[in-house]
């Protein structure tokens, strides 16, 4: 026979919350600087992605290209 414990256990992705998992980052901050993280300043990837995007170069290119995500470009794009 089964245990009580055994049968009403907590389940699904909350669950290993209340034994004490660790869930996410809490209030530490990743502590990496513009350059560190694109390689260059915010100011120069501004410039890098509206160079390219006069060339005609699209916004998934410019993304891959530059090394950061779509919605970054758009961001920078749509500032003009």
């Amino acid at each position: 026979m089964r245990r009580w414990s055994q049968c009403h256990r907590p389940r699904g992705a909350w669950s290993g919350a209340r034994k004490g998992v660790a869930l996410g980052r809490g209030n530490r901050k990743d502590g990496s600087k513009d350059e560190t993280r694109w390689g260059m300043s915010e100011a120069a990837m501004h410039k890098r992605i509206h160079e390219l995007r006069v060339e005609g170069m699209g916004i998934l290119k410019i993304g891959r290209t530059v090394g950061v995500g779509t919605s970054v470009v758009q961001r920078v794009i749509a500032a003009d």
